[in-house]
């Protein structure tokens, strides 16, 4: 049988890896294994709940190429790490 990862799963692997480095959506892409279409949708997502942030190219360009986790990105993964422990405790997996 074929597990599927759900949407928060996706979510915490996108921030994850925008925590390690700050990645284009290219690069995040192949990491976390979305097609590039869907990922634009979840960061714009996160960019909207300030979990992620957006870093520009240049110094007072509005092109960003580059994406990272904020601070409250970090305290959400801390919390969202407690909560799959405990599922997990239960035999939930996200």
């Amino acid at each position: 049988m074929r597990t599927y990862r759900t949407e928060i799963a996706i979510l915490l692997e996108i921030l994850r890896a925008m925590d390690t480095d700050e990645l284009s959506l290219a690069k995040l892409s192949r990491r976390v294994n979305v097609p590039y279409r869907r990922l634009e949708e979840y960061v714009e997502e996160l960019g909207r709940r300030k979990l992620a942030e957006a870093v520009p190219d240049d110094e007072g360009s509005d092109r960003a190429t580059h994406f990272r986790v904020t601070d409250e990105g970090r305290k959400f993964m801390t919390e969202a790490r407690q909560f799959e422990w405990f599922l997990h405790a239960y035999g939930i997996h996200l």
